[in-house]
């Protein structure tokens, strides 16, 4: 039952918002990107269970870009949207659908992660790895994360996968002719500096005005910053006091590069954000992940996990020491008290039956083996060993009973028969009231799959 049990870590909850990630195509301008958002915004406005929206144009959180965005969707509050359609994790198959229908960009809903901090989006996250070195070409970098991202449109088990990454973003390279500028007596910081003032901006100081402190920086104005050409209007001085135009030692050239190239584990890499498709686990998603790569990637490239989903593998590994561990525990309590070391044992009997129930329980809800049902089974150790610790006479007493002449008679003879047993009995339902499993069992608020595993195993 346990390997039949689909495997998780943090159940996906309803936080009562969402995001959405914009990506126009490599190159677009700001307007063209605050265009798309728009036509997102409204779908997300018509969607019955969303409050309100906020958009920001030109960021996300892989960097800073003129065609990225991100938008925040607010949801109505759980009593306004009740029943199991209208949580978040069946909105997001919903929208994904209507957003996928804009044309003009790339446009995708993701949940927020159940642990702040473990990554910017819920899901997994998947990290591309470069290991062919520094000589290797950034092309190669991106057919291998988007030959992944294709591979995974196959696949049944995970969805919504999606990588920030771009290799063609248009740049403009500055070739700098350092002879000729040696020739004519130029230095190279001061052509720098020049580009840096008036392509950028350089602070001057301070000045004080109507009791406020405003500082003052020197640049180009927006019309000569507009065009490349305008470096012939630029001027930098040799040492010999000239001023020499920068267009004479400078040449602008069209590229493509990668927006930002970021690194993972010292190499080279690309994220891809993803989650599992409805009806599968984030454990299934992992196998489903690893299984892809090792058909997808090209010789040179590996894979890694980051965020919560390398909390998820690391703590999968340690499950089982755990409830060996707590096992143990219960078992030297137990023997010191009953100063045996065979009857804790034969207490500890019961703890592969109910673990079974509890499994069994989880198993027949459709609900995932995550880190609440862990904890819940490691609760039933001690719920099974909570009578024979409260009531240690009733384990250790023998049964039988003889009288003075050493006549050997049967149980009921000496006391009613099923006493020990009533008092068991009134024990375990004693118990009862301070474990409420029913109403956590069956509850929908926004914790609701936190708290349904831990009540079945209870």
């Amino acid at each position: 039952m346990y390997t039949r049990l689909p495997q998780s870590f943090f159940p996906e909850e309803d936080a009562g918002y969402l995001m959405t990630i914009a990506q126009a195509p490599a190159g677009a301008s700001l307007q063209y990107t605050a265009n798309v958002m728009k036509e997102a915004e409204a779908i997300l406005t018509k969607t019955p269970e969303v409050e309100a929206v906020f958009s920001v144009a030109g960021f996300s959180f892989a960097g800073s870009a003129p065609n990225q965005g991100l938008i925040f969707a607010k949801l109505k509050d759980f009593a306004e949207r009740p029943g199991d359609e209208h949580r978040l994790q069946n909105i997001l198959p919903r929208l994904r659908g209507q957003l996928f229908g804009i044309q003009n960009a790339f446009v995708i809903p993701f949940a927020p992660p159940s642990i702040q901090g473990l990554g910017a989006f819920g899901g997994f996250t998947f990290e591309i790895l470069d290991q062919g070195g520094g000589t290797a070409n950034i092309q190669n970098l991106a057919a291998a994360t988007f030959g992944v991202v294709g591979a995974s449109q196959k696949s049944q088990r995970v969805t919504g996968l999606f990588s920030a990454f771009t290799a063609n973003d248009p740049q403009l390279a500055v070739d700098i002719d350092r002879e000729k500028a040696r020739s004519l007596g130029l230095p190279i910081s001061e052509i720098t500096n020049a580009m840096q003032t008036y392509l950028g901006s350089t602070y001057v100081n301070d000045f004080d005005f109507n009791n406020r402190a405003y500082r003052v920086y020197v640049q180009a104005d927006k019309a000569y910053r507009s065009d490349p050409k305008s470096l012939g209007q630029y001027y930098a001085r040799t040492n010999g006091g000239e001023m020499v135009p920068l267009a004479s030692v400078v040449r602008v050239r069209e590229t493509t590069a990668p927006q930002v190239i970021s690194h993972f584990n010292l190499f080279r890499s690309a994220e891809i954000n993803g989650s599992a498709a409805p009806g599968f686990s984030s454990g299934q998603a992992i196998e489903e992940m690893e299984r892809l790569a090792a058909q997808a990637l090209p010789q040179g490239f590996g894979y890694a996990w980051s965020g919560i989903s390398l909390e998820e593998i690391k703590a999968g590994r340690q499950s089982a020491y755990i409830f060996g561990i707590a096992l143990l525990l219960v078992y030297l309590t137990l023997a010191a008290q009953y100063e045996s070391l065979v009857l804790p044992f034969i207490v500890l009997l019961g703890v592969p039956l109910a673990v079974l129930g509890a499994l069994s329980a989880q198993w027949a809800r459709g609900l995932q083996n995550d880190l609440y049902c862990q904890v819940g089974l490691v609760m039933l150790i001690g719920l099974v060993a909570h009578p024979a610790a409260a009531n240690p006479d009733d384990v250790t007493r023998v049964h039988p009973r003889r009288d003075a002449a050493g006549v050997r008679h049967r149980r009921g003879a000496g006391r009613p028969p099923f006493g020990r047993d009533r008092r068991r009995r009134r024990d375990v339902l004693r118990d009862v009231p301070q474990h409420p499993v029913h109403p956590d069992s069956v509850c929908r608020h926004s914790d609701a799959a936190r708290r349904r595993p831990n009540a079945h195993a209870r």
